[in-house]
């Protein structure tokens, strides 16, 4: 239930700060950047405790359009795609059996529609972000069990993607040198989740991001 409170409330506030981007303003202008940066991405299942967590690198290009709002506050519609290397593996043993699983969750592609709320300090400015956000994940699972001998007991593989709804929110903050070019840095959280059919069991999974970055934006 929270998470999709949160996907519509990211989505309610995409569409306001685009509806107020139609407004005419004195000064609104487009800009593209480029962001390098990491973190890490949690992994957490609906019916069991295992969870478990990988770091990530992440380069992000985006292109957005921004509206002042008087002298000193700001709103901004933009678009973003991030590319990602993340894996998450699970190997574990029960029952007198080891279970090698190869289970191998990965994504590399996220993308999704976002908007910053800000004040600025001069050249300076620290915002705030909200954002309709999707993930690209692919499951690759080849496991099987064996006894503690090394006897093999079962073996199976199974595969499996999807483009995952969910939402991000974050902070940040900029430095513009000249009147085009600028220096951007934030933190980003996102959330999405993922229901599964595997095995002939379901069940929901869900990843959650922590992820930094820092770059360059230039206004046109």
């Amino acid at each position: 239930m929270k998470g999709k409170t949160m996907k519509h409330l990211a989505f309610a506030a995409s569409l306001v700060a685009m509806l107020a981007l139609t407004t005419p303003a004195a000064h609104a202008q487009y800009y593209v950047g480029a962001l390098i940066g990491g973190g890490s991405v949690g992994q957490e299942f609906s019916t069991s405790d295992r969870s478990d967590d990988a770091g990530t690198v992440a380069f992000t290009v985006l292109g957005g359009y921004e509206l002042s709002l008087g002298e000193r506050f700001f709103v901004a519609g933009e678009t973003y795609i991030d590319v990602v290397d993340v894996n998450i593996s699970y190997p574990y043993e029960f029952a007198g059996l080891v279970f090698e699983d190869d289970t191998v969750w990965s994504s590399n592609i996220q993308f999704g529609v976002q908007t910053l709320f800000g004040v600025k300090f001069g050249k300076a400015a620290a915002y705030g972000l909200v954002a309709s956000h999707f993930e690209y994940w692919e499951l690759e699972e080849d496991y099987g069990y064996t006894t503690q001998n090394g006897t093999p007991a079962a073996t199976d593989t199974a595969s499996d993607s999807t483009f995952a709804p969910g939402w991000q929110v974050g902070v940040g903050g900029r430095y513009m040198f000249t009147n085009n070019i600028g220096i951007r840095g934030e933190y980003r959280f996102s959330q999405v989740d993922i229901d599964v059919t595997s095995f002939g069991s379901s069940y929901e999974t869900t990843f959650q991001t922590h992820e930094a970055g820092i770059g360059l934006t230039y206004s046109f």
